[in-house]
Protein backbone atom coordinates (compact mmCIF):
# COMPACT_ATOMS: atom_id res chain seq x y z
CA UNK A 1 0.00 0.00 0.00
CA UNK A 2 2.55 2.51 0.83
CA UNK A 3 4.68 1.37 -2.37
CA UNK A 4 1.66 2.56 -4.47
CA UNK A 5 1.49 6.03 -2.91
CA UNK A 6 5.63 6.24 -3.49
CA UNK A 7 5.96 4.53 -6.35
CA UNK A 8 4.92 7.48 -8.71
CA UNK A 9 7.22 9.92 -7.08
CA UNK A 10 10.03 7.75 -7.39
CA UNK A 11 9.50 7.22 -10.66
CA UNK A 12 9.28 11.05 -11.89
CA UNK A 13 12.61 11.66 -9.38
CA UNK A 14 14.34 8.96 -11.81
CA UNK A 15 12.92 10.23 -14.86
CA UNK A 16 14.03 13.85 -13.80
CA UNK A 17 17.16 12.22 -13.25
CA UNK A 18 17.80 10.84 -16.38
CA UNK A 19 16.61 14.04 -17.89
CA UNK A 20 19.25 16.08 -16.40
CA UNK A 21 21.48 13.39 -17.36
CA UNK A 22 20.56 13.42 -21.30
CA UNK A 23 20.78 17.56 -21.07
CA UNK A 24 24.27 17.89 -19.57
CA UNK A 25 25.40 14.92 -22.08
CA UNK A 26 24.15 17.07 -25.15
CA UNK A 27 25.13 20.30 -23.64
CA UNK A 28 28.67 18.75 -23.51
CA UNK A 29 28.19 16.81 -27.19
CA UNK A 30 27.49 20.80 -28.04
CA UNK A 31 30.37 22.30 -26.70
CA UNK A 32 32.67 19.51 -28.93
CA UNK A 33 30.99 19.93 -32.09
CA UNK A 34 30.92 23.54 -31.80
CA UNK A 35 35.09 23.40 -31.19
CA UNK A 36 35.61 21.19 -33.71
CA UNK A 37 33.50 23.06 -36.26
CA UNK A 38 35.82 26.30 -35.35
CA UNK A 39 38.90 24.41 -35.47
CA UNK A 40 38.03 23.03 -39.10
CA UNK A 41 37.04 26.62 -40.22
CA UNK A 42 40.60 27.50 -38.71
CA UNK A 43 41.96 25.33 -42.34
CA UNK A 44 39.23 25.17 -44.32
CA UNK A 45 36.92 28.50 -46.09
CA UNK A 46 34.40 26.02 -47.65
CA UNK A 47 31.40 26.15 -45.52
CA UNK A 48 30.07 22.96 -46.42
CA UNK A 49 33.04 21.47 -44.80
CA UNK A 50 32.82 23.40 -41.65
CA UNK A 51 29.13 22.09 -40.91
CA UNK A 52 29.74 18.42 -42.01
CA UNK A 53 32.16 18.23 -39.50
CA UNK A 54 29.84 19.81 -36.77
CA UNK A 55 27.24 17.46 -37.62
CA UNK A 56 29.38 14.45 -38.01
CA UNK A 57 30.28 15.18 -34.03
CA UNK A 58 26.19 15.31 -33.27
CA UNK A 59 26.05 11.78 -32.80
CA UNK A 60 22.98 10.36 -31.33
CA UNK A 61 20.75 14.36 -31.39
CA UNK A 62 17.65 14.94 -33.37
CA UNK A 63 19.23 16.94 -36.62
CA UNK A 64 16.07 18.60 -37.38
CA UNK A 65 16.46 20.52 -33.69
CA UNK A 66 19.78 21.70 -34.72
CA UNK A 67 20.98 25.00 -35.95
CA UNK A 68 24.29 25.93 -36.77
CA UNK A 69 25.35 29.46 -37.77
CA UNK A 70 29.41 30.19 -38.88
CA UNK A 71 30.87 33.27 -38.96
CA UNK A 72 33.80 33.71 -40.71
CA UNK A 73 36.20 37.21 -41.01
CA UNK A 74 39.98 37.47 -42.06
CA UNK A 75 40.41 37.53 -37.96
CA UNK A 76 38.77 34.61 -36.73
CA UNK A 77 35.83 31.52 -37.54
CA UNK A 78 32.99 31.19 -35.22
CA UNK A 79 31.09 28.29 -35.05
CA UNK A 80 27.12 28.22 -32.93
CA UNK A 81 25.00 25.73 -32.08
CA UNK A 82 21.61 26.14 -31.28
CA UNK A 83 19.85 22.63 -29.97
CA UNK A 84 16.31 22.32 -28.51
CA UNK A 85 16.02 20.02 -25.67
CA UNK A 86 12.77 18.21 -25.60
CA UNK A 87 12.72 16.20 -21.67
CA UNK A 88 11.07 13.12 -21.76
CA UNK A 89 9.68 13.39 -18.43
CA UNK A 90 6.04 14.12 -18.42
CA UNK A 91 5.66 16.64 -15.73
CA UNK A 92 8.69 18.79 -16.74
CA UNK A 93 7.81 18.85 -20.24
CA UNK A 94 4.39 20.31 -19.15
CA UNK A 95 5.99 23.19 -16.94
CA UNK A 96 8.93 24.22 -19.73
CA UNK A 97 5.82 23.45 -22.72
CA UNK A 98 6.27 22.34 -26.43
CA UNK A 99 9.44 24.50 -27.37
CA UNK A 100 11.37 22.42 -25.19
CA UNK A 101 14.73 24.23 -23.41
CA UNK A 102 17.31 26.20 -26.58
CA UNK A 103 21.05 25.06 -25.65
CA UNK A 104 23.40 27.31 -27.73
CA UNK A 105 27.19 26.93 -27.38
CA UNK A 106 29.89 29.04 -29.84
CA UNK A 107 33.62 28.55 -30.16
CA UNK A 108 35.88 30.82 -31.72
CA UNK A 109 39.18 30.15 -33.29
CA UNK A 110 41.57 32.98 -34.56
CA UNK A 111 43.51 32.75 -37.55
CA UNK A 112 47.01 33.13 -37.76
CA UNK A 113 48.73 33.78 -40.85
CA UNK A 114 48.16 33.94 -44.41
CA UNK A 115 45.42 31.22 -45.17
CA UNK A 116 45.87 29.77 -48.66
CA UNK A 117 42.71 27.95 -49.79
CA UNK A 118 44.15 25.26 -52.21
Amino acid sequence: MEFALVAPFLLLITLGILDLGRLFFINTMLTAAAQEGARAGAVSTSFTQIQNTVQDRLSGVDRGSVQISIDRTEEYTEVEIAYTFQPVTPLIGTVIGEEGIILRRAARIQLLGVFIDP
